[in-house]
């Protein structure tokens, strides 16, 4: 139980001094078997999570250990609370997470979706490729049949050969190899061979200074002695009349407001620090939306986000696209209109990099009129 303890408070402690010296960390958790690992993650992600304020990325590999799609017991739902809570609103304090897992299956979906770019290596199982299809179908509306080609080629990608796929701006669909290791990594095959003999390991004197200075307590400063308080003798102000040269302007003689010493008359001036009224005014904008003729791209999107009756903050520009081709309209100046829309306040764009809509900013009049039967 002691010793249970202990390992918490470094847990908790970890996260500090991190954020203290600002310096980047391994928490190697490979010795520990998933029972003892949990709760060590979940310390550290909720600590992490309250005190971070500056860009930090956080790397979590095999996700589904933590995050995983099927919770039993009450650590393992507890955990997958503290890593959801953690990608879900990590974006308000700077922190950035990439999620590593060989199974995308067994990872939790309420968590995969959050994801804004995809890394996909080589991928034989059917599970698998159907996790990784919904992601790709909720961010893109290609054409299915390319899509189910794509999956199929997933298994036949080579060793270090990858996709990448961001579906955002800026757009990235690319296949990429990823270069050979430079680092040691504890394989029989690396450790064989000779670049193993080339790796030196860093001097981490300098990394454990930094914790030392954190952890161990720091000495008592002696307040230094403070003078005796300074005695100030408020005095009663007069107004009194100067009669000097006259203004010019006037005859009047000048008015000083004054407070008199003990010894000498003193000037008091004072400058006057006026507040400042910001006023924000918000025009309304008439879009009539005539259906027999093709709306312009605003009303377009207008008319998708106010007849939606989803979540108001979980909008793409693919969505807001694909939507717009299934009224039949052209999807030319899309994204110029949902940039107006952004700059009017009426769109926003999130740190998770969706974007959310403001239903009370837009209001919809519904006028009718008789049109003639042909």
């Amino acid at each position: 139980m002691r010793a249970r303890r202990k390992r918490r408070l470094w847990v908790i402690a970890a996260p500090w001094a991190i954020v203290e010296v600002n310096i980047s960390a391994v928490l190697d958790l490979s010795a520990l078997s998933k029972r003892q690992s949990r709760p060590i993650v979940v310390d550290f992600l909720d600590e992490l999570y309250r005190l971070n304020r500056v860009e930090r990325h956080v790397f979590i590999e095999e996700t589904y250990m933590y995050a995983p799609q099927r919770t039993i017991g009450p650590e393992m739902a507890i955990c997958l609370g503290s890593a959801d809570n953690f990608v879900r609103r990590g974006g308000n304090h700077n922190l950035g997470c990439t999620m590593i897992t060989q199974r995308s299956a067994v990872l939790n979906k309420d968590i995969l979706t959050q994801s804004d770019c995809l890394v996909v290596l080589r991928t034989l199982a059917p599970q698998d490729k159907k996790a990784i299809q919904l992601w790709v179908e909720e961010q893109t509306d290609e054409d299915r049949q390319k899509l189910k080609e794509w999956y199929d080629s997933l298994k036949e990608l080579k060793n270090g050969e990858a996709w990448v796929w961001h579906p955002e701006k800026p757009t990235i669909y690319r296949k990429i190899m990823f270069r050979d290791r430079e680092t040691f990594h504890a394989t029989r095959t690396f450790l064989l061979s000779p670049k193993a003999a080339t790796i030196k390991l860093m001097d981490v004197n300098e990394f454990i200074e930094k914790f030392r200075s954190v952890f161990e307590p720091k000495p008592k400063i002696e307040p230094k002695p403070q003078p005796s308080p300074t005695v100030i003798r408020l005095l009663e102000p007069t107004v009194k009349t100067v009669k000097e040269t006259p203004n010019p302007m006037t005859s009047e003689p000048r008015h000083i407001l004054g407070i008199k010493g003990p010894d000498a008359e003193t000037t008091v001036v004072r400058q006057i620090v006026p507040n400042v009224l910001l006023e924000k005014l918000k025009p309304t904008i008439q879009l009539p939306v005539d259906l027999a003729e093709p709306p312009t791209p605003l009303v377009q999107v207008l008319v998708i986000l106010t007849n939606h009756d989803g979540r108001d903050d979980r909008w793409t520009g693919s969505k807001i696209k694909k939507l717009i081709r299934d009224h039949a309209w052209q999807v030319n100046g899309a994204n110029e209109a949902i940039e107006e829309l952004i700059r009017l306040e009426i769109i926003s764009r999130q740190s998770n990099n969706y974007l959310r809509f403001y239903r009370d900013r837009v209001q919809v009049v519904d006028r009718s009129y008789q049109v003639r039967a042909t």
